[in-house]
């Protein structure tokens, strides 16, 4: 049992509990990745109201993936991060550190963007890429990175990548 979860198995009411998962919510460090934990993932559901999310995320963006998700627009839209919403910027950290955390990225939060940040970190990372995304510089800067990656790249792109590999050989 870890600390968090002790103190609200002794907390003597549901005010109580809230007010611990608050103070959890605004001294947890921020995650690395969508995969690490959030104290909004070990609070008791009935505790996970509309308001008690909203305040949670207005305290900590990063644990706007524990969100409900009957709350997760609204939390969204409560969330301090003004250029980009919270779940993109999270998702951006996480395949910065390693392009291949593309894998575990739910499917809404794959943008274009998330996706050409992680081939650049890795290569490999392009097998994750919904093909909807798999553009000729996309899978060229995957294949830039590895050359192994040319496996995940669809059939149809595979000339103009190689037409781009090309033309950055001439220009060195």
């Amino acid at each position: 049992m870890t600390y968090f979860e002790q103190q609200l198995a002794e907390a003597k009411d549901d005010a109580e509990k809230m007010q611990i998962c608050l103070e959890a919510v605004k001294n947890s460090p921020t995650p690395h990745s969508v995969l690490d934990s959030s104290p909004l993932e070990y609070m008791p559901e009935n505790l996970k109201t509309e308001q008690f999310c909203v305040e949670a995320v207005k305290q900590n963006d990063d644990v706007l993936f524990h969100v409900p998700e009957k709350f997760f627009e609204i939390c969204r839209e409560a969330s301090k991060t003004v250029e980009k919403p919270a779940e993109t910027t999270l998702c951006e950290k996480t395949v910065k550190n390693g392009g291949l955390a593309l894998e575990y990225v739910p499917g809404k939060f794959k943008t274009y963007e998330v996706c050409l940040e992680a081939v650049k970190k890795s290569g490999w990372a392009l097998q994750y890429v919904p093909e909807k995304f798999k553009t000729v510089e996309l899978c060229f800067e995957a294949v830039k990175e590895t050359f192994w990656a040319l496996k995940y790249v669809p059939e149809n792109l595979k000339k103009g990548v190689a037409t781009s590999l090309a033309q950055k050989g001439e220009q060195k």
